[in-house]
């Protein structure tokens, strides 16, 4: 069944009998994302909300207010004891997560598929946060393209010493991308508001350690950037997250705390995994090895 819009899509679900949709739980599929596990859904002024297991994460790439377009907010719960999701992206001033825009319509067949605008760009993440290696099925080798990375870095856990913060780099690298078009990037970061309560940043030279003079931005780690023809890009941010007590043994060292994502129109570049980089309950990098699907889970 297709829906013609968001609103009409929400409505039809939530106008069931609540024991119709009481523990369900449905696949939620972004483009062409892996998809994740949706386990609970709203729809109110123009903001499609769904609450999934696992991370998907979400920018939009351009400036550009399509007529008709909404928003939509995915969250997914932390792990800590002490509860509360995922902070992905710009935040409010109550510290909230801010819907994307760019939401064209929804489907339900039976599953839910968010239908975007060209600037709407999501990666949905396996369970370990790892994403697949390309957007698409099949990719011959002759088609691949320019590679833009993007690493983190744990340098600090939090302690007494350190104010209880924890600290980590994230290294961006975009080579040239094209010979003749201005291609835009998002680069975002979020934390996991289980466990931390604020977030700030500070962008470096690649092989600084500290902020020194630079100024610090209170918030998630946002920035949109336009790459010029022929231009490359390579920095460091180092974000600082505010915890205000150790990490305790019930958060395993290989969970994820601090995650960053790099987007930019979907085929502009072939390989994504690697668009995606995590923070973990250690120090030092937290990739894991690179696991290729040629279908969604």
């Amino acid at each position: 069944m297709k829906i013609a819009s968001c609103a009409a899509a929400c409505a039809a679900l939530l106008s069931l009998p609540a024991s119709a949709v009481a523990g369900v739980a449905l696949p939620l599929v972004i483009a062409d994302e892996d998809h994740v596990v949706a386990t609970d859904w709203s729809y109110t002024d123009g903001v499609a909300t769904f609450s999934t297991q696992g991370p998907a994460i979400c920018a939009k790439v351009d400036d550009v207010a399509q007529a008709g377009a909404q928003k939509l907010d995915v969250q997914w719960p932390g792990v800590g004891p002490r509860g509360g999701s995922f902070r992905f992206g710009p935040l409010d001033g109550q510290g909230r997560q801010i819907p994307v825009a760019g939401l064209r319509s929804l489907e339900f067949v039976p599953e839910f598929r968010v239908i975007g605008d060209d600037g709407l760009v999501c990666y949905g993440l396996r369970s370990d946060s790892t994403r697949r290696h390309t957007a698409y099925l099949l990719v011959a080798p002759f088609e691949e393209t320019p590679d833009a990375t993007v690493t983190a870095t744990v340098v600090a856990l939090p302690d007494a010493a350190n104010g209880f913060t924890y600290t980590y780099f994230v290294d961006l690298d975009i080579p040239p991308m094209s010979p003749m078009a201005t291609l835009p990037y998002v680069i975002s970061a979020g934390y996991d508001g289980s466990v931390f309560d604020s977030a700030r940043y500070c962008k470096v030279a690649p092989a600084a350690t500290s902020c020194g003079s630079a100024p610090t931005v209170n918030g998630n780690l946002y920035e949109r950037m336009s790459v010029a023809p022929f231009h490359q890009v390579h920095v460091r941010y180092i974000v600082t997250l505010t915890a205000g007590q150790v990490i305790d043994a019930s958060i395993a060292p290989s969970s994820m705390l601090a995650m960053a994502g790099l987007f930019t129109y979907m085929g502009a570049e072939v390989r994504l995994d690697n668009n995606i980089a995590v923070g973990r309950a250690a120090v030092g990098n937290g990739a894991l090895a690179a696991q290729s699907t040629a279908h969604r889970q």
